[in-house]
């Protein structure tokens, strides 16, 4: 058995050639192709994504519990998830017209080292204190999405939400203001 660390180099369904070199200068050849990941497919559909306004001061840069004095971002997004889900974490990112990631603007449910979304459903925040999610879900779910204003919901600029479930599979939807 062969391990190689991973740089990125290795994609899914890419062929390899290994050939080994013996002492004796023989050599032997063999040909692998990378396996695709096994994986669920997404149950249910991100129905819509759209950006509301800036609005009221709900959440701060870090913390979804405590206003920081600059209105916030809305934005709305709608899923239709035939089983039940439970939704482990929602991250927003700027992106550009291919769908990359650009200006390091990132916003999502977990602590860390980025923005912080607060996610609201029916008037009541659902991101507990410690802001790890679990939120389980079931059908069409309408979710506020709250987001510290870092400047760039401008027109024309284009987000892109992903949402994680519980088993790893991930739905994203994509919308310009």
């Amino acid at each position: 058995m062969l391990y190689a660390s991973n740089s990125g180099f290795f994609q899914p369904g890419r062929r390899y050639r290994l050939t080994v070199t013996y002492d004796d200068q023989s050599e032997t050849t063999a040909y692998a192709t990378v396996a695709l990941p096994e994986q669920r497919p997404p149950a249910g559909e991100v129905v819509n994504l759209r950006f509301l306004g800036v609005s009221r001061d709900l959440i701060s840069i870090r913390d979804r519990t405590l206003p920081d004095g600059a209105a916030d971002g809305v934005f709305e997004l709608l899923l239709d998830l035939p089983e039940n889900e439970t939704v482990t974490n929602i991250e927003m990112h700027l992106v550009d017209e291919a769908g990359e990631a650009i200006f390091g603007q990132v916003w999502d449910t977990q602590p860390g080292d980025y923005w912080m979304i607060g996610v609201m459903k029916d008037g009541v925040f659902l991101n507990p204190a410690d802001g790890e999610i679990q939120i389980p879900l079931t059908g069409k779910q309408r979710l506020g999405l709250y987001v510290s204003d870092s400047g760039y919901f401008q027109p024309g600029n284009r987000f892109r939400v992903t949402v994680t479930f519980s088993d790893g599979t991930k739905l994203a939807a994509y919308t310009i203001i």
